[in-house]
């Protein structure tokens, strides 16, 4: 029997379900960073490894004039984030880029200590990728995984590199990236020869979930295909 790996992708904090879902409003910090692990462990039932990418929100970028505007003025603020502290309006705060990473880096570092960090992954590694640096933890503690550090600013590319990393950690394994955009569908077509092991992206709700096997779809369209498909993306932008 294969084992399985499950790399687990976040696109953004504002617009990803496994965040949005989240219901922040009248809990704490602590208990917002609980929940979203344990919906991520609870996604990768079964897997060796889950690795979560983030998004990373830079001052001095190209998207920093469409991330302002998508900040609204009603957007709020916080300084510190804390683990007793209670979230009172949990969207108007997702408005906010400074926020964002402000909360990734919380969330690594809550996790890093729980208490019983031990008993929710047993013998699953948690991959995290926060700013440039990425770290991985176990139930022994966390280390930093200096092949995965990266410049990248979009998780939906950064992914390639974690999937070829889970890849080459695991030769008989099958990833699965939970997704529902269409460009990681492109960059995974585009790079799973270089991964070399069977690839699916997960998408839809629970009720409607699907499974796009895309080491098949590459095979099946061949490589001509596929590498204009991706350069045409590329171009276009969609």
């Amino acid at each position: 029997k294969k084992e399985h790996l499950l790399l687990k992708i976040y696109h953004s904090l504002q617009q990803h379900w496994l965040i949005q879902k989240v219901k922040g409003e009248y809990k704490t910090f602590g208990q917002v960073a609980s929940s979203i692990l344990a919906s991520a462990v609870r996604e990768g039932d079964h897997s060796s490894r889950i690795d979560i990418v983030f998004d990373v929100y830079k001052d001095h970028s190209i998207k920093a004039a469409e991330r302002h505007n998508r900040t609204t003025d009603f957007a709020v603020h916080y300084k510190n984030i804390v683990s007793g502290q209670l979230v009172w309006q949990w969207r108007r705060f997702l408005q906010s880029t400074e926020n964002k990473t402000s909360l990734i880096e919380f969330l690594v570092k809550k996790w890093t200590k729980a208490e019983n960090i031990a008993q929710i992954l047993e013998n699953t590694e948690l991959v995290v990728a926060s700013g440039v640096k990425c770290w991985k933890i176990t139930k022994e503690g966390k280390k930093e995984i200096p092949d995965l550090e990266a410049q990248h600013e979009e998780a939906d590319t950064r992914l390639a590199l974690h999937a070829a990393h889970a890849a080459k950690a695991g030769k008989q394994s099958v990833i699965i990236i939970i997704s529902e955009d269409t460009d990681v569908f492109l960059i995974c077509l585009a790079h799973c020869s270089m991964i070399g092991v069977p690839i699916f992206q997960k998408t839809g709700p629970w009720t409607r979930t699907q499974f796009v096997d895309i080491s098949r779809l590459a095979q099946i369209y061949g490589d001509g295909v596929w590498k204009a498909i991706f350069g045409l993306h590329a171009f276009t932008g969609c």
